[in-house]
């Protein structure tokens, strides 16, 4: 029970908080803003509904074409969300407000794709919510098989981001390809929130909290918070899905709906106190 139930779902909410914090980190370090996070622009949601697509058009495919659909969905509804704000400037609470816009309607498109299609709803729902039921070793190394790869290039090029808070005419000033690091840190970003979505579904906001709790410690250098922001992130997903099996056992909350509740009480304190500083 230990080896083959409780470790595989322990292991891969490790991975799975950690990869999202990791990837709110690098949004808020080069958005320069502390509302960026994969799912309050939209990233998450729209890898989601990539992949709800493909489980529609193709009910038995493979696992890496799911990823695949999720990593497109992802980078997809992240240029919608830049192109829609490059309009506004940038400014922190209209880009958070139109993530969140943007999340919602592609919430409302997978809400339509589960109502009319043929789709084990059940199954579907608890994928959504980020559940980490029923998940196996197989999981846990189809998600490990990617960030084996893709966390390691993010420490590497951690530094980019304290170069990144000089402001963007020192960055330049420095001899730094502004445009290309952005785009690659944006990238790697991406490729992480997606990969997780693929995996266990939606966890919100813990690319939001982990990456501010680590500030909070006291943690500023690049390559720090990548590993404190990694393990913050690790350490809230899997206190949430041992809270979502205990706190009304037999029955089980998903671990994405814990981690929902808690981060939606935190963007709304965040959101406020950007209201008060505007």
């Amino acid at each position: 029970m230990i080896i083959d139930l409780r470790l595989p779902r322990i292991v891969l909410a490790v991975l799975a908080g950690g990869a999202l914090a990791v990837s709110g980190l690098f949004f808020q370090g080069v958005i320069q803003n502390p509302l960026a996070s994969p799912e309050v622009l939209g990233i998450s949601q729209g890898a989601t509904c990539s992949a709800l697509l493909l489980f529609l058009l193709i009910p038995a495919a493979p696992w890496w074409s799911v990823q695949l659909a999720a990593l497109l969905g992802g980078i997809l509804a992240f240029f919608i969300v830049m192109l829609m704000a490059k309009k506004l400037g940038f400014r922190p609470l209209q880009l958070a407000m139109i993530g969140i816009s943007l999340g919602a309607l592609y919430a409302a498109l997978n809400t339509g794709i589960l109502a009319f299609s043929g789709m084990r709803v059940s199954e579907t729902i608890r994928w959504l919510s980020g559940s980490f039921y029923g998940h196996t070793w197989s999981d846990v190394w189809h998600l490990t098989s990617l960030l084996i790869v893709v966390l390691p290039l993010c420490f590497f090029v951690s530094p980019w981001l304290s170069v990144l808070n000089l402001g963007h005419e020192k960055a330049q000033s420095l001899g730094l390809n502004l445009t290309g690091v952005q785009l690659a840190l944006l990238f790697l970003g991406t490729v992480l929130a997606s990969a997780v979505v693929a995996t266990v579904g939606m966890l919100s906001f813990i690319g939001l909290m982990a990456p501010h709790l680590a500030r909070l410690l006291g943690y500023h250098r690049a390559r720090a918070l990548v590993l404190v922001s990694f393990l913050i992130g690790a350490i809230l997903t899997v206190f949430a899905d041992a809270l979502g099996t205990t706190l009304f056992a037999p029955s089980e909350i998903p671990a994405g709906l814990i981690v929902a509740i808690i981060g939606a009480a935190y963007l709304l304190f965040l959101l406020q106190r950007q209201a008060r500083s505007v």
